[in-house]
Parts: C-alpha cells; structure tokens; sequence
C-alpha cells in the first residue's frame, strides 16, 4: 500500500508543476503497460507526496512490488531496492523467502490428534481429526478429548445407590459400592447386580466395646457399650468394617477425679470403655454414682488386703495385728520384728539384732533367733537381756584386791591400785590382787630369783653352787609358817655328807632352814628311836638315841636318855 497522503500535502497539479519524476521500469514481466502506467502515477505521487521536501526539484524513487501483493494471503515486507519477503500464516512454511506453501500436519505425526483420534486430514494451513468413539473433537485445540460417560450420563450404570461409575480412557467402567457384591444374575446372558454385603456375619463389631451388629442395606452399624463409641470403617478390600471404639472420657468435660477432703483434683486416665483417676497410694478409684465423676477413696488394706498383709511376727488376737491409717496401714509389729516391704506389701520382718550390734563390743559371738538374739559374753562382761555389759568386778567382789590396794574396774576387766610396799600379782582366773612386795623388800631368795605371789607370800628359785654349796628352797609352810616367807638358804645338810656317825641328824632327815634369828641353818627330823636335841639357842641340833633298858620279854623298862 501507499504511504498515507498528510492533510497539507500539495495537490497533484502542484506536484506536477514542481516535481518531474524518474520512475524505473518495473522487471515484471507480468505487469503490462497499462498498469505500469496507473502504478507509476500512483506511486510517484504517493512518494513524491510523502517524501519530497518542498523546495526539491526532483527526486528518483524505487518500485515497492508489495503493492502488488506478491505474498497473497501471507504478509508482504518491503525491504527496498525493490525487493520484499514473505511472512507466512500458520499451517505454512517459506518455500522461498518469497513463496508460502501449506504444512501437512498429519503426515509423519500420527498422535497429532492425541491418543483418542482416528483420521488426520490435511487442509490449506490448518487440519482436522476424526475421533475414536468415546472422544470428541475439540476446534479450539485441535485434539480428541475424552468423553467422561460418567458425568455426561448420570446412572449409565445403574442404581447410584449400588453402583460406581469410574471414566476410562475413551470408555467408563462399572462397580459395586462399598457393601455391595457383584452378583451373576443370568448365567447365559451375563446379566449382574449388586447384591447387599451382610457385614455382621463378616465380623464387623467384634471388639470388646459391642453389644450387637444390625446390618442395613449396603452398610451396617454397631450398638456400643458404655464407654464404646462407633467409630469410622475400616476399608478392607470391597468392605467397610464398622467397630465400637473407646471413648477418651478424660478428654471430655467435665469429668472429674476429686478427693473427699478437699484435696486438688487427680489426673483422669483413659483406658478401655472407661476412665480412673490416677489416685496416690493408699486410695482407689470408686465412682459417685455420676458417669463423669469418681472419687479417690482411702483404702482399707487391713481388710481388703487380709491374707497379704502383716502376716508374721504380729501380735496374737485380741490385738490387731493391723491398723488402718489414712491413705496407708501399719502393721503392729511384736518386740524383735519390723515393718518392711515384702512383695509390694508391709508385714513383719525379723529384726537381725547381731548385725545392729545388738551384743556390743563385750561379746564373743551373737546369733540371731526369729524375734530374738542371743549374746554369748566375754570374759568381764555379762548379758543383761539387752547386751554384753561390763562386769563390775570391783563390786562384785569387794576386797578384791586385798588391804593392800584399791581395785579399779575397767571394760571387761579391773586393775589394783596398790599402796607402798604392796605390788599387784595375779591370782590367775580370779584377777590381780594386792600382796607384800616380799622379793622387793626382804629381798629373800639372796642371789636367786623371787617372786610374789598372792596373798603376802612369795617363791624363790634360787641360785645353784657346786657341791655342799647348792641352794634351796626351804619348805615353808612347816618351818617358817609364821613370817609365810620362803628363802634361798646355804645347804648347811650337804656339807655333812652321808656318815651317819658324824652326821648331826644320824639317820633322820636334814633340812636346811633359816632360823627365826636370821642366819642360815639346819634342822633335823628324827627317826622313832631317836631324840631331837637342842641344848641352848645357837647350838646347832641334832638326834640322839635313845637307850631303853628292860627286864627281859613282856617285862617293863625304862628310858634313858
């Protein structure tokens, strides 16, 4: 087309006078002179119109073929110079910058139409699709849409109550409900139904929580017990199994667990086909009489418990072995037992005494006894029905340790306090005692060894000499009874050898002693027909014979010294 001819463009005879235009020979071979000549004049004054500056005097323009419309039905593009191309509707291609030719859509693409068409057939820029039964052909996207049968024929399948109609791919397929069975109605012609599921008989409303299962057409419900509530259906595979499910009281209001005293509420806790509360120990869940309310009561255990509490080591009747407290119990234990846990329940235990120490540091040995204990003492202690306690001896016996000294108890023992001249000794079994320091005094075994012993005495092992001059111990309870001490004298009787001639005590016996004056002696013990003689004090003793003179057999005598 021409450029558009501005309101104050010169008119054409103006041009004419002003302009001359140039104009090339079109190289078309179809264009004949006739229209070269309109064409010119047309588009030397269009250009000459448009383009021209007034002033010029002349100017040479190119021939634009889309005036010609070369492209036809597609868009024409002047490119000067000229020459143009082509811009081709949809559904055709360039052939040549300048030449459009049609595509053929359905060669080569045989789902062009989508997987419900038939037919592909080709027309100028476009095509169109004939359609598999079950589509239909959609102008405005060209493509075989699926026909949903379901939803464009309500009940094409029948009763919707009974059955289910699922669309397919160009078709639609046919079910039975939930609670419904496909069922063969004419074996010969195929014809079915759907036939009610008895869902009671198929174990629906089997827990606990049911009281009864009623089916109903293509369904069923179940009667629940207190506590139970039916619950959603279970899918499994063509059925929908309904249950009695429990109720979660505690999530409910206003169900309560209170205590009669006053005390804050408790903890509700759910369990099947009814709630508790979760009460401390010693109480138990009882209800009101109100299904949304219980109460933590106390237990009696000493009488719901009877056969599992206190059972040993409890007095006998009439005194309750078991007494009831207020969330708790206490079993009244006898002497020697104590209350413990035994299997989640109090009773009596037997107390073990011996390893509480029971006997004390005095004893020997404890053995333990069901109820008792028995101590077995040390030497200085005695068991006073509780423990080993320490003997007093010192009261025990007073003038334990003699005049000499004062006793001193101590555990288990005693010690003597004794005075000056006094040592204290033992009495072996008996304990220590006070006795004369005999050996620390007297001194009176000379070179041997002394010893107290109790009660103001004392022993001597005394030193031994060579021949006629060993020491020995005299016998003191016959010779010196009165100052009770022993002494370690010379052995005066073994220097007088053993001739009876010469030997003070002849055939007596010799004894060496110390005499009541304080030196070393003798002493003899004479025969029968012998006479101990001692004439004056210093004089050492000795025996002599005595003469008897008779007057024959059975005839007196007399005795003559």
């Amino acid at each position: 087309m021409a450029p558009a001819v501005p309101a104050d463009a010169p008119t054409a005879a103006a041009v004419a006078r002003r302009f001359r235009c140039r104009c090339r020979r079109h190289s078309s071979t179809t264009t004949t002179i006739t229209s070269w000549a309109a064409a010119v004049a047309v588009l030397c004054l269009a250009v000459a119109v448009s383009v021209a500056p007034r002033g010029a005097e002349a100017i040479d323009v190119s021939f634009n073929p889309c005036i010609l419309s070369p492209c036809g039905i597609h868009t024409c593009k002047f490119l000067g110079s000229n020459s143009y191309n082509c811009t081709c509707l949809p559904g055709y291609t360039n052939l040549s910058p300048t030449q459009c030719v049609d595509i053929d859509e359905c060669a080569g693409r045989t789902r062009i139409c989508g997987p419900g068409g038939d037919t592909c057939t080709n027309l100028n820029g476009t095509y169109s699709c004939t359609c598999k039964p079950g589509y239909k052909y959609n102008t405005a996207t060209k493509y075989c849409d699926d026909i949903n049968e379901c939803n464009a024929s309500p009940g094409i399948c029948g009763d919707a109550l009974k059955h289910n109609c699922t669309n397919t791919p160009g078709g639609y397929a046919c079910s039975c409900k939930k609670g419904y069975a496909d069922t063969v109605t004419n074996v010969l012609t195929g014809a079915h139904t759907c036939k009610d599921i008895n869902e009671c008989a198929l174990g629906a409303c089997a827990s606990n929580g049911t009281y009864t299962c009623s089916n109903t057409e293509g369904a069923h419900y179940c009667n629940c017990k207190t506590g139970y509530q039916s619950g959603p259906p279970i899918t499994n595979a063509s059925l929908l199994l309904n249950d009695c499910l429990d109720v979660n009281e505690c999530s409910l209001s206003p169900y309560t667990c209170r205590y009669p005293d006053g005390r804050p509420e408790t903890k509700c806790i759910n369990y099947s086909g009814s709630f508790t509360c979760n009460c401390t120990a010693g109480y138990k869940t009882v209800d009101e009489g109100s299904a949304v309310s219980k109460v933590c009561k106390d237990i009696d255990e000493c009488s719901e418990w009877e056969d599992k509490v206190c059972l040993t080591g409890t007095p006998h009747w009439p005194i309750p072995k078991c007494n009831n407290t207020i969330g708790s119990y206490k079993c009244n234990c006898v002497k020697g037992y104590t209350e413990a846990l035994v299997n989640g329940y109090k009773t009596c235990v037997d107390v073990d005494e011996c390893a509480l120490g029971a006997c004390g540091n005095g004893s020997a040995s404890c053995t333990n006894k069901p109820g008792s204990y028995e101590c077995k003492c040390k030497a200085g202690y005695t068991f006073d029905g509780i423990t080993c306690k320490d003997k007093n001896e010192c009261m025990e016996k007073p003038g334990r340790c003699g005049t000499g000294g004062v006793c001193v108890n101590k555990n288990g023992t005693y010690s003597c306090a004794c005075n000056a001249t006094y040592v204290s000794v033992s009495t072996g079994r008996n304990g220590p005692t006070c006795t004369k320091d005999i050996c620390g005094i007297l001194k009176p075994c000379g070179l041997g060894k002394c010893k107290n012993v109790p009660y103001d005495k004392n022993t001597c092992k005394c030193k031994t000499y060579p021949p006629g001059y060993d020491g020995v111990k005299q016998d003191t309870e016959k010779y010196t009874a009165a100052d009770k001490v022993q002494w370690c004298v010379d052995n005066t009787c073994a220097t007088f050898g053993t001739n009876t001639t010469t030997h003070p005590c002849k055939w007596g016996k010799c004894f060496n002693v110390r005499s009541p004056l304080g030196y070393d002696t003798y002493d003899c013990e004479c025969k029968e027909s012998q006479n101990l003689v001692r004439k004056v004090v210093g004089v050492k003793p000795y025996c002599e014979q005595i003469n008897i003179i008779g007057s024959g057999v059975g005839g007196g005598g007399v005795i003559v010294g």
